[in-house]
């Protein structure tokens, strides 16, 4: 069992942030992920008190292979979004994972502080903490979304078609 937990902070770094959403998913115990099934198993949403505190009890997920003999290292995804704040998309890494050296999103410095140390806690469960402190939230304006809405020709032929929906930005990839 792992306990996963922490406490999500406004850009202050000081002041809960509240009713903030937080998300979670992760592959199971054969590294796989349910992108399939209704139950959508080891994913997870949570919404702050007016503590900021969050908290999971959950897996801890495994490395799994990419192909080629190359290993993701074991991570939890995380989504974190709350009122004026910009939301938060990362994932965090356990330190002592031997595929962190080799993996371009783990290993780069600015991952330092989403390495995160696992802790044993009680009845043989594991616990990891993480806070989290938002960004002000960063709003384009409308002539920068008509910059960058349209259709895109990629390097490999494909075809992409961005397009703004309310605040955010979305990418169809081929129709």
């Amino acid at each position: 069992l792992l306990n996963f937990h922490g406490t999500v902070f406004a850009n202050d770094g000081k002041t809960p942030a509240g009713n903030t959403l937080v998300e979670i998913w992760h592959c199971n115990e054969n590294g796989v992920y349910d992108n399939t099934s209704d139950d959508y198993i080891y994913r997870a949403s949570f919404k702050t008190g007016a503590d900021g505190k969050y908290h999971f009890n959950t897996i801890l997920p495994i490395p799994y292979s990419t192909g080629n003999d190359n290993f993701r290292p074991a991570h939890i995804h995380m989504r974190v979004s709350g009122n004026s704040q910009q939301d938060l998309v990362t994932q965090v890494y356990f330190k002592g994972d031997e595929h962190i050296a080799k993996d371009e999103s783990a290993n780069h410095p600015k991952s330092i502080n989403r390495i995160l140390e696992i802790k044993n806690g009680k009845d043989n469960s594991k616990v990891v903490q993480f806070d989290v402190v938002l960004a002000k939230e960063y709003l384009l304006e409308a002539s920068a979304y008509k910059k960058i809405s349209g259709l895109y020709q990629m390097n490999d032929k494909s075809m992409a078609e961005f397009y703004r929906q309310g605040d955010q930005l979305f990418a169809k990839l081929n129709g």
